[in-house]
């Protein structure tokens, strides 16, 4: 840093040199995020009174002492160190360094983010069946109550058959009470079972129209189980295509609460996929929720499932380690998406220096921890 040119404590080649020097340079950073983690960890393990103690002793223990000790060190040779060519040139790579971090240059957020179509319907067989007919392409435009498919169910039919000759049975016995004396005796008990007769058929009759799928609303057909065909048995439950209407997408991303202040609604923004194969998207901030939550609502951006936040399970609950505010952006133009993406948002913002959103992040957690 300020090429003093004092002698090595022991002989060793150029090389060596330099790469010792690389090694301590490397051990410092290792020792202050080793340190650093590790006051984090004793303020969270224990009762809060007794480990915001123990933060600070760590933090000047482990980290504050020791760069103490290496400035005093610079403070003993002030005379070498001002009189050396070198300081000038460390002067000013510092200098620039602390302009980068204190002028407000960054002027956008990123956050992660999933694309959603509006009116993204899932079209799940609700009944256990065959497949007898398939009239669901991908890109069909379809209308509401379209036929997607046809199954078909012999035991339903045959449970609907047994069904209405029961019932007509039954209403022939109670029609017969005027001119026989046993179903006259038995009109009531005639009559109750007939009611429960057509009820019976009545319920089969509705589980057979479900084995005709349609579609749910108007839109396109998109995102086709490739694995159906007809002859083919399906039970219940089984997804078969996704119809999307053809509106503007929406975006639901997740911002952290030292970048909250920084956003306007209706700002700019645009919306990389994960997928290289998809275009990048513009877009516009919707609306910004003013309440944080743990709790994550988006579990497509969850690392269980391959996203990028940090998540906990409890009691079948996803929570993020750290509060997310949601911000919900729209799509600008027609392209409407065949199922969610993953991907982040680049999100227009007031200008902010990196030392400035580092304090205002570092100041949010401490009025959170206060309770504040």
């Amino acid at each position: 840093m300020f090429g003093l040119g004092e002698p090595m404590p022991e002989p060793m080649s150029q090389a060596r040199s330099r790469a010792l020097i690389a090694f301590a340079v490397g051990t410092w950073i290792y020792r202050l995020v080793l340190f650093l983690g590790i006051a984090v960890l004793v303020y969270h393990f224990f009762v809060k009174a007794i480990g915001i103690l123990l933060f600070i002793v760590e933090i000047w223990w482990f980290v504050a002492r020791p760069i103490g000790t290496e400035f005093k060190a610079w403070a003993d040779r002030r005379s070498a160190v001002l009189r050396s060519p070198r300081t000038r040139v460390t002067a000013v790579v510092a200098g620039l360094g602390l302009l980068a971090a204190v002028l407000p240059w960054n002027a956008r957020v990123s956050a992660p983010a999933v694309l959603i179509a509006p009116g993204h319907t899932t079209v799940f067989t609700q009944v256990a069946g065959r497949v007898e007919r398939l009239e669901v392409t991908e890109g069909r435009e379809v209308a509401a109550g379209d036929t997607l498919a046809v199954l078909s169910s012999p035991d339903l039919e045959s449970r609907l058959e047994r069904a209405r000759a029961r019932e007509k049975v039954l209403a022939y016995s109670a029609s017969s009470g005027a001119f026989d004396e046993f179903f006259r005796d038995r009109a009531q008990q005639l009559t109750e079972e007939l009611a429960g007769a057509a009820a019976e058929r009545r319920g089969l009759e509705r589980e057979a129209e479900r084995l005709v799928i349609a579609a749910p609303a108007t839109g396109r057909t998109v995102d086709i189980e490739p694995a159906l065909s007809p002859g083919q048995w399906v039970a219940a439950k089984t997804r078969l295509a996704a119809v999307v209407r053809p509106e503007a997408a929406e975006i639901d991303a997740l911002v952290a609460e030292g970048d909250l202040s920084r956003l306007s609604e209706d700002g700019a923004c645009s919306f990389h996929p994960e997928r290289p194969d998809w275009p990048v998207l513009r877009c516009r901030i919707l609306r910004i929720e003013k309440f944080g939550s743990s709790a994550l609502p988006l579990p497509l951006l969850a690392d269980t499932a391959g996203g990028p936040i940090p998540v906990r399970t409890v009691e079948r609950r996803l929570f993020a380690d750290k509060s997310h505010y949601r911000v919900r952006l729209v799509t600008e133009g027609g392209f409407v998406p065949p199922h969610e993406i993953r991907g982040t948002v680049e999100l227009a913002a007031e200008r902010a220096s990196p030392l400035g959103a580092a304090a205002s992040a570092a100041l949010a957690v401490l009025r959170r921890e206060a309770g504040f």
